[in-house]
Parts: C-alpha cells; structure tokens; sequence
C-alpha cells in the first residue's frame, strides 16, 4: 500500500516522454491492485520484465486490447517506462527484501560449490527444507511437422548430474519464503486445532467462525512475528550445522536485511492478514 502511495508523488521529470506518461497512468490510477503482484514478486526473483509483463496485462485491461500496429507504442513502450521508474521506487523501500535475495543467491554459492550436496535446514516448524538443483543438458530434439523440420532445445538434469550453485541460487529466495509460509501455516493449524470449533485454509488463507475470528487474527500477528524471529538466526545457523554435520569446510554468509530493525516491530501492521 506505501508502494503504491509512493508512485504517484515521484519525480517523472527524467526524460522527455514523462509528462504525458506519467499523466496517462496517473490518470488510470496506479492503485494496490497493480501493485501488489509486482511487490510479492521481489524476493522471489522478480525481475524488470516480469514487471512490465504485469503493467501490460493492467494496462490493456484499462484502455482495451490494441492492434499489432500500434500495441508497441501503445502498450509496451509505456510499461517498460513504468517498470523503469516503479523498479527506482523499490529500491527505495524495500531495501530489505531485495538484500534477502542478495543474500540467499550468495549463500548458495558459497556453499553448493564447495559441498556438492544440497543445502538442507529445519523450518521454524520442524519440517525438513533442501536446496539442490542439478545441472542440466541441452537436448536437440528434431521432427516433422506437416512435411517440414522443426527442431526444439530441451533442457534435461540427470539424477547423476552435479549440482548447479547457478540454478539453485535463482530459486533460492522464493523456497525459502516458501518455507516459511508453510511453518506459519502449520503452526496456524495446530493452533486452530486446539482452539477454535473448525476451520477452512486455503494456502494462507484462513476462515473461521465469525466469533473465532478477532482470536485468528491475533493468533495470525504473533506466529507471523515468532516465525521471522526464530528464521533470522535459524536459518544461518541451520545451514551452517548441516555443513558441520556432514564434514564441509565452508563459511554460511549471514544475512543482512537492510538497515536493522526491531524484530518486535514485525508483525506489529494491524493491516497483514486483514
């Protein structure tokens, strides 16, 4: 939501289309939904046409869908412009979450390389967690479509192939976030089980009766908040003792999440899980 009120209070003044762009969008209204996916992509490896393949699809949904003649100028060359200056604005506030993906690409390759194994921890809720992709071939695979050649490159990993540092850092961030979010909702349905008369969930969504609900909401803040405190040192120091345990000489970076903060901040927006 801050993202969103951030964009529209941004200098555009930076090149000479950015007057009428910036008016065009402002017009439409640069608003939380159009926002939010850009946003949820970061730690997991959004990139710059990730965003402008987001705006597009927003865009066409605004002003229709436009012929191939003009969808260029029309449709693509303004959202890269918007990606551009939407990419300026995360820098600015989420520092932390693009230092996690820093972080996490340079964990994996300073650990797989060395240890030729996959990088394994526990989840704040106990469950086992492993990163590990292996290297993969190019397969030329050739046919005959309608009486004409057609070739295709695949891309193939052996059970026997080495690990790749490179393949495994791309995902790195998202398996890990990924993790977490599981150990929320497992420790969030154990905690349902022992108080509330039932309860529906759908991924991280969760539905209870209407007098469970002020109890789920504050029960969701507080595993949100003991989960990201006990993952800031746990996951190092888990990774780290997998290493040990299995003999590997090699040094766990720590993570560093922008400027620090107050972890009992986290957690502390009556707005998350609203």
């Amino acid at each position: 939501q801050k993202t969103a009120y951030e964009i529209p209070k941004r200098d555009w003044s930076s090149d000479v289309c950015s007057s009428d762009l910036a008016e065009m969008f402002l017009g439409l209204g640069i608003d939380r939904k159009v926002v939010k996916p850009v946003v949820l992509a970061l730690p997991y490896g959004g990139q710059h046409l990730g965003m402008v393949g987001v705006f597009e699809d927003w865009l066409i949904g605004k002003i229709g869908w436009q012929e191939p003649g003009i969808y260029v100028d029309k449709v693509t060359r303004p959202c890269i412009w918007l990606a551009r200056h939407f990419g300026w604005v995360l820098q600015e506030r989420m520092d932390s979450a693009l230092a996690f993906r820093r972080w996490a690409r340079e964990m994996v390759k300073a650990v797989l390389p060395k240890t030729q194994s996959p990088i394994e921890w526990q989840s704040p809720s106990g469950w086992p967690m492993r990163l590990g992709e292996r290297s993969t071939d190019e397969i030329c695979v050739r046919t005959q479509f309608f009486g004409k050649v057609r070739m295709m490159t695949l891309h193939e990993s052996e059970p026997t192939s080495q690990l790749s540092a490179i393949a495994t850092a791309k995902s790195a961030s998202a398996n890990i976030v990924h993790g977490l979010d599981a150990a929320i909702v497992h420790r969030m349905v154990e905690a349902c089980y022992a108080n509330v008369s039932w309860l529906v969930t759908n991924h991280d969504c969760f539905a209870v009766p209407w007098f469970d609900a002020p109890w789920l909401h504050r029960t969701l803040l507080a595993t949100f908040r003991k989960t990201m405190e006990e993952a800031a040192d746990g996951l190092t120091l888990g990774i780290q003792a997998d290493a040990d345990r299995k003999g590997h000489q090699v040094s766990v970076p720590l993570p560093v999440f922008g400027e620090p903060e107050d972890m009992s901040e986290v957690g502390s927006n009556p707005h998350l899980y609203g």
